[in-house]
C-alpha cells in the first residue's frame, strides 16, 4: 500500500503531538514545599521507561511486586514491565506482612521498596514466617538509606540492592545505582 506524502506528514504531526500530550497528573510528597501535581506526558514516561530499560534490564523470569500506591510516580516501574512481557504483583496496601506473603506466593525476584518500608519489613516479626529465598534484587529510593539500614537488609535478605535517584517531575528515575 503506498501512502502519499501529504497523509505521511499528516501522520508525523499526528504523532508528534500525541507525544506531547498529558499522560499522567502525579502529585509529589512536598519535600521541598507544599504537594504539587505534575503533568506528565507521553514522551516523558515513555524516555524514563527505556532509560529504566537499558539501566536495569528484566530478566526472563522475572516477577515484580509494586507495593507502592498507584499514584506516585515508581508506577512508572509497572510500564517497564509490561514493555518486557513481565507479570507485576500489585499490593492494595502496604504492610510488611502483604509484601513478605506476596513474595513467597508469586516468587518475587524483585521489588521496589522506600527505606521506610524495608525498615518496616525488617522489623517485622513476621519476616521469619515467609520464604523470601526468590528475591534477587531490591530497588530502593524516594528518601536516603542509611549504611546500617542497608546492612541489616542485606544480611536478613540475602539479596542485591539497586538505588534509584529521580523526582515525580523527571517522570521517575534519573540515576541509577547498583545492579
Amino acid at each position: 500500500m503506498s501512502v502519499s506524502p501529504r497523509a505521511q506528514a499528516a501522520i508525523a504531526t499526528e504523532s508528534a503531538d500525541a507525544d506531547a500530550e498529558l499522560a499522567w497528573i502525579i502529585h509529589t510528597s512536598g519535600t521541598t514545599g507544599q504537594p504539587k501535581g505534575v503533568c506528565l506526558t507521553h514522551r516523558s514516561l515513555l524516555a524514563a521507561v527505556f532509560n529504566t530499560a537499558v539501566a536495569r534490564p528484566l530478566r526472563s523470569d522475572e516477577v515484580y511486586c509494586f507495593p507502592f500506591p498507584m499514584f506516585h510516580v515508581a508506577s512508572y516501574n509497572l510500564l517497564h514491565c509490561h514493555l518486557r512481557r513481565r507479570p507485576v504483583v500489585l499490593i492494595p496496601q502496604f504492610s510488611a506482612r502483604n509484601v513478605l506473603a506476596s513474595i513467597e506466593k508469586h516468587s518475587v525476584t524483585a521489588c521496589s521498596l522506600a527505606p521506610t518500608m524495608l525498615a518496616m519489613l525488617l522489623e517485622s516479626a513476621e519476616i521469619e514466617q515467609f520464604d523470601s529465598s526468590s528475591l534477587r534484587t531490591i530497588a530502593y529510593g524516594a528518601s536516603a538509606m542509611s549504611p546500617s539500614l542497608l546492612r541489616r537488609a542485606s544480611e536478613a535478605l540475602n539479596c542485591e540492592f539497586a538505588q534509584g535517584y529521580g523526582m515525580t517531575e523527571l517522570s521517575g528515575n534519573a540515576v541509577f545505582l547498583g545492579p
